[in-house]
């Protein structure tokens, strides 16, 4: 096939093979396969050179609203409405140009910007849809007033009807979302993301990458990985950091990845006195986060929103013991002193204590680490196998329009 995957997301969301991966392990699995993949994005960034796949064509835009209005929450509403239609004009212009002049298959839009432009290329050319999605935001907003207006440009997306739409279960309760805009379900597919597999480094190595990294043997280590935005509350961790040291000085925070909060991550570090036990990391490559997890004692995520996030699937598959939050459904898979500690809402000023229980009881930290290294490997695909599935699901739909498509040309006596 010859595939258009249009998207206003980068490949990778924090630079060269860093942060979240399934864009770019959605690209490369199609042309592993040996399709054509022809990937339109508005990021006209540093990457242009990237990925090194002959079956992979980058196309490159830039829209003339600058991304950084979007965050001017008095003025958001308007930018973003502006930037959605010179999104959707420019890239429809594009679109169409590459699919006159290479024949393109299918059509596929990644998000909420990439599905509607997408659609309109796949009826004008009478090729099937895939629309994809990483899970969503609407799921606190439906009960509240003008939550369709605010969330416009998501709702037409999530609507717009595809032979094929890919929901993450990433916790979001994106399938309920889907029902609710009375989406028809039976062309949903609402899978989970895959695992990467993480290698297990030897005691020399670990203690070699902690001494690189200039921690003592005698500190324990927590380990945050997250981007650095306002909903993922990273300030949660940092705030009871400034209770568990009150009690256990030998002990480290590290705070892996980037974003638009950190500035006032470190402010907030320095103001709680915590500089020598909150280490900011910056963003990882992705194949370098094994040892970050394999030196780690504890992980710990607080989002808002949900937290069955990547880095804390990764980290359950690295056999690690786990404190969150139940939002979302974070706890249908976090059972509390099974898999790892999760706490109600109401109970995050419980979190201290909690990792101070940990920090003094290795016996129930390795268990419950141990516990979700298990329920991981019984549960949660790898990339590999999360990928192949959904390739073969969309080469399964192409062939069956096409035999659709040849039925109906057939002369009726």
């Amino acid at each position: 096939m010859n595939i258009l995957i249009i998207s206003a997301l980068d490949m990778w969301s924090m630079g060269e093979k860093k942060g979240a991966p399934s864009l770019y392990l959605t690209l490369k699995a199609y042309a592993d396969k040996g399709h054509k993949v022809y990937f339109l994005t508005s990021h006209n960034g540093r990457q242009a050179l990237d990925m090194g796949y002959k079956n992979i064509n980058i196309r490159r835009f830039s829209v003339p609203v600058p991304a950084r209005l979007l965050n001017i929450r008095k003025l958001s509403f308007v930018f973003k409405s502006a930037w959605w239609l010179f999104f959707q004009t420019i890239a429809h212009r594009k679109g169409d140009r590459i699919a006159r002049e290479d024949k393109i298959d299918l059509f596929y839009g990644y998000e909420v910007f990439g599905v509607p432009v997408a659609s309109r290329l796949a009826r004008k050319y009478k090729k099937p849809l895939v629309s994809r999605f990483q899970g969503t935001v609407l799921a606190p907003w439906m009960e509240k007033p003008f939550w369709k207006l605010k969330w416009w440009h998501h709702i037409k997306a999530m609507k717009t009807p595809a032979d094929l739409c890919i929901m993450t279960d990433d916790g979001t309760g994106g399938n309920e979302v889907l029902k609710a805009l009375d989406v028809d379900m039976s062309r949903v597919k609402f899978w989970m993301n895959g695992v990467n597999r993480t290698g297990n480094l030897k005691d020399s190595d670990r203690e070699t990458f902690r001494q690189g990294l200039g921690i003592p043997q005698n500190k324990k280590i927590l380990i945050c990985v997250n981007r650095l935005q306002t909903w993922k509350r990273v300030d949660r961790i940092i705030h009871a950091m400034a209770n568990v040291t009150e009690k256990e000085k030998n002990v480290v925070l590290l705070i892996i990845g980037d974003g638009e909060e950190r500035k006032n991550l470190e402010n907030m570090t320095e103001n709680l006195d915590l500089k020598d036990h909150v280490w900011f990391m910056g963003s990882i490559p992705c194949n370098y986060l094994d040892r970050y997890y394999a030196i780690a004692d504890i992980f710990v995520q607080t989002n808002d929103l949900s937290n069955v996030s990547n880095p804390l699937l990764e980290a359950m598959r690295a056999g690690k013991c786990i404190v969150t939050v139940d939002t979302g459904d974070t706890a249908r898979i976090i059972k509390n002193y099974e898999t790892g500690i999760c706490l109600n809402m109401q109970d995050i000023p419980k979190i201290p204590d909690k990792i101070l229980e940990l920090l003094a009881n290795d016996g129930l930290r390795h268990t419950l680490g141990r516990n979700a290294g298990q329920f991981a490997e019984n549960n949660f695909w790898t990339w590999e196998e999360r990928m192949k599935e959904e390739v073969r699901t969309v080469e399964t739909l192409r062939n069956t329009v096409i035999a659709r498509s040849e039925t109906t040309k057939q002369p009726h006596n």
